[in-house]
């Protein structure tokens, strides 16, 4: 309520150094020292939360998230590996922790695993959605989210795939479709070769007479 965040954060620090943090505690100087950049500093708070509470996702997520920010490449795949081993077999596989999964391996730039993610995410919500979640922003959403995956990837046909899902997609709100416009123009943008994704893509209108 002060608006002295780095002041909070030296008190739950000393707090933590003197045993004096529950969990609760030390997830709120998590959060304090990731909203302040300070991610370095919250992976030794993270890992014993972690391994003290593993089916708690948020906390795996800002495991990677600080990994990701201080450049620790290889903990953050190791990290991400666990979480989905974890979180992909039982009561604990839902839609839930695959939306958060896949947004965690976007942001964290693991791409391959986001396509991994959003591969069995999109066909699942549509099964389990009226009219296959067109319409509703959500389904956009996860296909904006794999354009990105591929565009990482250099996969530019295949991110323009799912640029055009988001479109067909897209929900009632202006500012969703206004989302779904941009993450095509995302995709064309950051393509390395635009020439040749035009011709390839005007030879697939010749083999099968259908403009994409």
């Amino acid at each position: 309520h002060l608006n002295r965040p780095d002041r909070a954060i030296d008190m739950l620090l000393d707090a933590h150094r003197a045993r004096r943090l529950d969990d609760a505690g030390q997830t709120q100087l998590v959060d304090f020292l990731q909203q302040r950049g300070r991610y370095a500093e919250s992976v030794p708070v993270l890992v014993p939360l972690v391994q003290r509470q593993p089916d708690n996702l948020n906390l795996r997520s800002q495991l990677c998230r600080a990994y990701f920010r201080t450049g620790r490449a290889t903990d953050l795949a190791v990290a991400f590996a666990d979480a989905k081993r974890h979180f992909w077999q039982g009561a604990r596989f839902n839609g839930w922790t695959m939306v958060t999964l896949g947004d965690t391996a976007v942001e964290c730039k693991l791409f391959d695993r986001a396509v991994e993610v959003y591969d069995e995410l999109i066909p699942l919500y549509q099964r389990t959605q009226p009219s296959r979640g067109v319409g509703d922003g959500v389904l956009s959403g996860f296909y904006q989210n794999l354009a990105r995956a591929y565009t990482g990837l250099g996969r530019t046909l295949d991110a323009l795939d799912a640029a055009g899902g988001a479109v067909v997609s897209w929900g009632q709100a202006q500012r969703q479709r206004g989302e779904a416009l941009q993450a095509v123009r995302d995709v064309l943008a950051a393509a390395p070769n635009l020439d040749a994704v035009v011709a390839e893509l005007d030879r697939q209108t010749g083999e099968t007479g259908r403009l994409n």
